[in-house]
């Protein structure tokens, strides 16, 4: 079913144009836990117009992959639906640093960025601010605010990267520390 609702001519994931039949099928698909149509299912979720945008099941559906899958994925997409309050009846920074630092910890370049811009608005005072250009210099981290400056120069230009475009590419393995098990190991200390 998953299948169904992406269309993979190149490898790469995109919706399929009817949209109301990619989310029948990525939601079937969710309903056996299907990982990636949890994650694709709930960004999809959060970022279509109505009637499709629907965040609070977005945030039951994540929650689902992060306490079935331990996904990074999950955790970094929970992290941003907390920040912005989507679902919610208010933004929640203390839920959002959570599940940003679970990401960071399992070593997902999205999360470790949002951490650092997370410590970097204030959360946790003057201590955030002090680890947050650490985590700044981190390669996965660069990479990532990379392709967010692309992306913010896109909207510019009048074409925005779709969340799942952004999610894809910043969790990707080629965003990984060259020495990505002994770095995570080393910033689930610090974290």
């Amino acid at each position: 079913m998953y299948e169904r609702g992406c269309s993979d001519a190149d490898g790469e994931f995109v919706v399929s144009k009817d949209t109301s039949m990619a989310l029948k099928y990525f939601e079937e698909a969710a309903e056996k836990d299907h990982l990636k149509a949890l994650l694709h299912l709930s960004a999809l979720l959060t970022t279509l117009d109505p009637p499709y945008f629907r965040p609070e099941q977005a945030r039951q559906l994540l929650h689902r992959a992060a306490d079935r899958y331990s996904s990074p994925d999950a955790f970094n997409l929970l992290g941003q639906l907390y920040e912005h309050g989507l679902g919610l009846p208010a933004p929640d920074l203390e839920q959002a640093g959570t599940w940003y630092k679970k990401a960071a910890r399992e070593g997902h370049s999205g999360g470790l960025f949002n951490l650092a811009v997370w410590y970097e608005s204030g959360n946790e005072g003057e201590d955030g601010r002090k680890r947050a250009a650490p985590l700044m210099a981190e390669p996965g981290c660069i990479k990532c605010r990379m392709i967010r400056l692309a992306a913010n120069f896109d909207v510019r230009r009048g074409r925005q990267m779709p969340l799942t475009e952004s999610m894809a590419v910043c969790s990707s393995e080629s965003l990984r520390h060259p020495n990505h098990e002994a770095r995570v190991f080393q910033l689930s200390k610090e974290l």
